[in-house]
């Protein structure tokens, strides 16, 4: 008895000592040959960190001559932190799939990467393909997915890019920091979380930080997207005092808020500036219903995308009206400036400062029949090629948009927008734009209204006052 006593105590406490072991500091430079336990003497390889290093551990990448190929595969609660030079960041690079796939860092969970660059990796610069808490700050990443490397196959399928999150099954409650981050000249896409099984929350907070330019790759091109997919399922975006321009292909879009089936998606843009697209500034889609996007906009610049600087759109896939009536697009627009929409590219006259319409994707389908609310408050929407605010169906269009709009705009100035400052092609819509100021290059004016497919107007008011009264 005494001695089995003995045996238990001894072990428990052997379990406890290995518990309470201190996190350790490990050192890794490129072409160097230590045994990665002090700065003088750091390991040459990631794949030499990785297989000494512990969970918990901190692992310290120095600069040199040359970038650190191969890419570094993180463990639970790790650290990943850069010692800066005299004159840089370290580098941090994968060259090939021979190693992570051609990834530069894969998370786990609880991770946190800090003051790296990382350049010219063949997929993403940092991948997590089962998201769990992670914060990356003062990390640049440059050049990303040089490869065309594909996240996740399907319809559409994800590119790998700069910054690219999965949650993975057992996913519910996690999130991603990046503070201080700049994302250049991604292809395909600059960062994106996806919750893409039932019941996970995925959300993204970008502050302080930058996603810029980028080139396309199998028809993705986006600069920050977050996407929600399976019931239960949610995905969030904080775009805080930051910046994303840049995306210029034909199909080019600065912010994607996508959600479908049974899914949320939504996001806060605060005192940042989206720029110039090839197509969308910061778009919303309701893929395949029922979905839910909320999309609020306060104290932001939205401009110079080429056809919409804000759109909230739902596609046409085949579904069941209850599930047309369970979706929603709200999106708010709050102390903005949304401006020079279709000032450059091929749409011109077609584009819009603000649009919200149903999109006749995939052809041939009937367009849902679902809710929308647009509120516009104290809000500039000027220099629109086309138009300022556009609701519903234009007149290029074969038939009305059937769907169910209910829109307020208020204290807002509509600044020499081209063809009209409102275009209304919804017979169900009912828009109160009343109390807002509507300034042609020759002042002020009583609002350009066109209206097509409505034979009833009533549900349509539109006047001066509010800002134009001051």
């Amino acid at each position: 008895m005494l001695l089995a006593m003995s045996f238990f105590l001894t072990s428990a406490s052997s379990a406890l000592a290995q518990e309470a072991q201190p996190a350790r500091t490990w050192f890794v430079q490129a072409g160097a040959s230590g045994n990665g336990t002090d700065a003088s003497a750091p390991f040459g390889s990631g794949a030499e960190v990785e297989a000494a290093s512990a969970p918990g551990d901190v692992i310290v990448l120095l600069p040199g001559g040359e970038p650190l190929d191969g890419g570094i595969q993180l463990k639970q609660d790790q650290v990943l932190r850069g010692l800066a030079g005299k004159s840089t960041r370290p580098v941090l690079t994968n060259s090939s799939t021979e190693r992570l796939g051609g990834v530069g860092v894969l998370l786990a969970s609880n991770t946190r990467v800090e003051g790296i660059i990382l350049r010219e990796t063949h997929a993403s610069g940092i991948f997590a393909s089962e998201l769990g808490n992670t914060t990356i700050q003062n990390v640049l990443i440059e050049n990303a997915n040089i490869g065309q490397a594909i996240a996740r196959p399907g319809f559409p399928p994800l590119p790998h890019g700069g910054i690219t999150l999965l949650t993975g099954q057992d996913a519910e409650d996690v999130s991603a920091l990046l503070r201080d981050v700049r994302v250049l000249e991604s292809t395909g896409a600059g960062v994106t979380i996806a919750a893409e099984e039932s019941g996970a929350h995925a959300a993204l907070s970008l502050v302080d930080s930058e996603v810029l330019g980028g080139a396309p790759f199998q028809g993705s091109d986006f600069g920050v997207a977050v996407l929600s997919s399976g019931k239960n399922s949610s995905a969030s975006l904080e775009l805080i005092r930051s910046e994303v321009a840049g995306r210029m292909s034909l199909g080019g879009r600065n912010v994607v808020i996508l959600a479908r089936s049974h899914s949320n998606a939504s996001a806060v843009i605060y005192q940042s500036r989206v720029g110039k697209s090839g197509q969308d500034g910061v778009l919303g889609v309701n893929w395949q219903l029922p979905a839910r996007v909320a999309i609020n906009i306060i104290d932001s610049i939205i401009e110079d995308a080429a056809q919409s600087n804000v759109e909230g759109t739902y596609l046409a896939f085949p579904h069941e009206q209850a599930d047309a009536d369970a979706s929603s697009m709200d999106v708010l627009i709050h102390r903005s400036i949304i401006r020079n929409a279709g000032a450059a590219g091929p749409v011109g006259p077609a584009s819009a400062n603000v649009v919200m319409t149903a999109s006749s994707i995939p052809p041939g389908q009937p367009l849902p029949v679902s809710p929308y609310t647009l509120r516009v408050i104290d809000s500039d929407i000027a220099r629109s090629a086309g138009a300022g605010l556009m609701v519903g169906a234009s007149e290029n269009r074969r038939a009305a948009d059937p769907g169910l709009y209910d829109i307020l705009v208020r204290d807002t100035r509509f600044i020499e927008n081209g063809v009209a400052d409102l275009i209304v092609g919804a017979p169900a819509a009912r828009i109160d734009a009343q109390r807002n100021c509507w300034i042609t290059p020759e002042g002020p004016a009583d609002p350009r209204l066109e209206i097509y497919w409505t034979e009833d107007n009533s549900g349509i008011k539109a006047s001066s006052g509010g800002p134009c009264d001051d």
